[in-house]
């Protein structure tokens, strides 16, 4: 069996390239989607803190129902699936509910009188 000849160029090359490229594509995008998340729990503690100096829970159930919506909403418009989407910023606001949790948490222990 003779070597490949590294002048003939086989269709699936093109294709192996493409989707190296498009993965690339996506490792981009993905660092993006990561890096946004970073600032948004950045300003969910500023929101922390404010909700803590006027007295405010963490849980806001209105706020909820009202990003979940507006982004279901949004998200049909660039046609994500609803149910994509409902999870994503369920999970996002989850997360946001426990970093002020924690924070309020945190505030509370180091304000107490001994």
């Amino acid at each position: 069996m003779s070597p490949p000849n590294p002048l003939i160029v086989h269709p699936e090359d093109g294709a192996r390239a493409e989707l190296a490229n498009l993965r690339k594509v996506i490792d981009d995008l993905d660092e993006r989607l990561l890096a946004v998340l970073a600032e948004r729990l950045r300003v969910v503690r500023r929101i922390g803190d404010v909700k803590r100096r006027i007295g405010l829970g963490a849980l806001q159930p209105a706020r909820l129902r009202e990003i979940l919506e507006t982004r279901v909403e949004r998200g049909r418009s660039l046609d994500l699936s609803t149910c994509f989407v409902h999870e994503i910023f369920d999970r996002i606001h989850r997360e946001a509910v426990l970093e002020q949790l924690a924070l309020l948490t945190n505030h509370e222990e180091t304000t107490r009188e001994p």
